[in-house]
């Protein structure tokens, strides 16, 4: 390990019941960063950021067994690791404090630039960012409601086929049965012309013996 990754370490804060007001309720940097994680050692990515940023934030880190503190941020064991910066005012009280969740990859690149954003915007950067995400929050039910309109017109749509596709079935059996109907009116009028040529065959003899018979 670097000198430089030493004295990082250094001025990471391991966060317990015990010392978290103090470092909270400290305000000669109004700004801390702070790493909820399971791991039993501080990653070496955090430590980057504390050697690149501790000159202008402060550093915590809570750890898995602070369950207390995880719930103070109302952060799960099973959303770990996260990050969040605590953003206050110099002489201001820590009540008044904004806590900006970190939302997005972990890397070092996306990191440092979210504490840096933070450190120079302070308040007014934290309220922006909360705005963002109500803005997105807001995007995201009209998405959402989008696409439940969406799948209601799909219903709506197969239900209009299967009508249709019901209409046509009816149209079928009406076919079907006029042809059935129409066959059997052709079997009917075929018997009746046999019938009749049969009894005119058998009249015309019948006249044809009464003819003789004279």
């Amino acid at each position: 390990m670097s000198e430089g990754i030493g004295g990082a370490a250094a001025r990471n804060l391991i966060l317990t019941e015990l010392n978290e007001e103090g470092f909270f309720g400290c305000r000669k940097k109004t700004i801390k960063a702070v790493l909820f994680t399971k791991k039993t050692e501080t990653p070496g990515l955090w430590l980057r950021l504390v050697e690149s940023f501790g000159t202008s934030c402060s550093f915590g880190e809570v750890r898995l067994a602070e369950g207390a503190l995880m719930k103070k941020f109302g952060i799960s064991a099973d959303s770990l690791p996260r990050v969040v910066a605590v953003v206050g005012e110099k002489g201001g009280s820590r009540d008044k404090d904004k806590v900006l969740p970190y939302e997005g990859a972990t890397d070092f690149e996306r990191l440092s630039d979210f504490i840096r954003d933070t450190t120079s915007g302070g308040l007014a950067f934290v309220d922006l960012r909360k705005e963002m995400a109500d803005y997105k929050r807001e995007i995201k039910g009209l998405k959402m409601e989008l696409e439940q309109e969406r799948e209601a017109v799909k219903s709506a749509r197969a239900e209009v086929v299967r009508s249709k596709l019901g209409q046509v079935g009816q149209v079928e059996a009406v076919k079907r049965g006029l042809e059935t109907e129409l066959h059997e009116a052709r079997q009917k009028e075929k018997a009746a012309q046999d019938t009749i040529k049969a009894e005119t065959e058998r009249m015309g003899a019948l006249i044809s013996g009464l003819e003789s018979d004279r």
